[in-house]
């Protein structure tokens, strides 16, 4: 006999707030699930792992919510309840082969090719829910890469930055009413006014910020090549130069030394994607002085990553020039690809992509917050959310958190929980206001990890 999903839901909350956590939806909806099918875990778990394996880790949560829209073609849990726990078991498979459909697009068109760079993961349930309304086949290149570039534009603007399972419902009920694409890229235009893109969005900085896919996409589709190597920066390489890393242009430490901002010394502009033995090359030169060799030794290699080639611009006293020579070239560029890609006229195979991920180092911060995840996973805890965007009252980012619980360690039950590292009081005053308790050294933070959840 089928067990009732409302008792097992009221069993399940019972006996988890008495151990003292306190479940989310998508925690409730395993339960749910787990009480007919005890092996459901550790079937979504191996899922995740392949995932994890291939360069992306998703979240129970957020597959759940893909099983969801595969099944329904709505985002809400409680959809789940009408379902045969037969249905839910064929889904998983399924669900996971289509998101890897998605995911393979995303690669071998955009060049993004983990996690890392992803933008925002439930673009790609939207993605999911278009390819059901269609029967799993799009027509041809050109549907995809509309697709591809609603994708683009949801990530950019923030689609689902906030709110996020009312925005997935309207876009959801775009694409049962027939809307398709078009309606999907009304929907941000009107949201946005228009998709140009504008020298000042590449502004952001540090890898949080939602332009920096953008830049690793730009860098991908032109076909971008090392400065150092001549070597084409697609997924294909191996060896010592198949681990990509983010340069900065203008070294920090100089920067620093000049009294530049971390904000501005980690601007995108100042970003370009390098293969490792390039990058410890050229290490703490000025670009006055390694430019000149690069440009000699690889001639067309800088200009395909936008690099303005007016001598007066490569000096630090000039850096915030170069800063804005830089981002009118990555407009321009963005704006050029991205039209490209929505009319259909791009090149038909735009990246060569092999089963190689292409894992891009990025700064010692990013890997002490990576250590600092981990730590929090093995003792069981949130691993929290690295590169968090707080968003203000506007939907406007307002700030970069390195590492964030926006729900707190224990989702619903703990306060607000920021790391910041090398930030600046206003900074600090900001994520105070917004709620967050916050910590700039890791180790006072491990502390207090230690001495409350022990």
């Amino acid at each position: 006999m089928r067990v009732s999903f409302l008792r097992f839901a009221w069993q399940a909350t019972n006996n988890v707030n008495s151990g003292g956590t306190k479940l989310s939806k998508g925690d409730l909806t395993l339960a749910k699930i787990c009480s007919e099918w005890p092996e459901a875990r550790e079937e979504i778990k191996s899922v995740l792992d392949d995932f994890h394996r291939a360069g992306y880790d998703f979240t129970t949560e957020w597959f759940l919510r893909a099983i969801t829209v595969y099944l329904t073609g709505q985002p809400y849990y409680n959809a789940m309840s009408q379902m045969p726990i037969e249905a839910i078991k064929n889904a998983i498979p399924e669900t996971k082969k289509r998101i890897g459909t998605c995911l393979d697009h995303i690669a071998s068109r955009l060049g993004l090719n983990h996690g890392r760079v992803l933008g925002n993961v439930f673009a790609v349930i939207t993605m999911l829910g278009y390819l059901k309304s269609q029967n799993w086949k799009l027509a041809n290149s050109k549907e995809w890469d509309k697709l591809l570039y609603w994708y683009v534009h949801a990530f950019l603007w923030g689609r689902y930055a906030s709110s996020t399972e009312s925005a997935l419902a309207q876009d959801l009920k775009l694409i049962s009413d027939g809307k398709g694409t078009d309606g999907l890229i009304t929907m941000l235009k009107q949201s946005r006014g228009n998709l140009t893109i504008r020298q000042e969005d590449f502004w952001g900085w540090s890898t949080g910020a939602r332009f920096y896919p953008l830049l690793y996409l730009l860098t991908r589709m032109n076909r971008s090549r090392d400065w150092g190597s001549n070597l084409e920066l697609n997924c294909c390489l191996l060896g010592s130069n198949s681990s990509l890393e983010v340069h900065h242009i203008f070294p920090k430490d100089l920067l620093y030394k000049a009294g530049k901002s971390k904000a501005v010394v980690n601007s995108l502009a100042n970003y370009a994607f390098l293969t490792k033995d390039t990058n410890i090359e050229i290490s703490n030169q000025k670009p006055e002085e390694y430019f000149p060799h690069y440009i000699a030794k690889c001639p067309g290699a800088m200009e395909s990553h936008w690099i303005p080639m007016d001598s007066n611009l490569w000096k630090i006293e000039h850096y915030e020039d170069f800063l804005k020579e830089r981002r009118k070239l990555l407009a321009t560029a963005a704006n050029t690809i991205l039209d490209s890609l929505y009319s259909g006229e791009i090149a038909e195979t735009a990246i060569d992509c092999c089963a190689m991920r292409n894992y891009v180092s990025i700064t010692e911060a990013t890997d002490e917050i990576e250590r600092l995840c981990l730590w929090m996973k093995k003792r069981g805890l949130n691993e929290g959310v690295p590169n968090h965007e707080l968003i203000d009252e506007s939907g406007n980012v307002i700030g970069i958190l390195d590492l964030a619980w926006p729900q707190g360690i224990q989702n619903g039950l703990s306060e607000r929980i920021a790391i910041l590292l090398n930030e600046t009081a206003d900074v600090q005053a900001t994520v105070s206001k917004y709620g967050y308790r916050y910590y700039t050294s890791i180790e006072e933070f491990k502390e207090y990890i230690t001495s409350t959840f022990a």
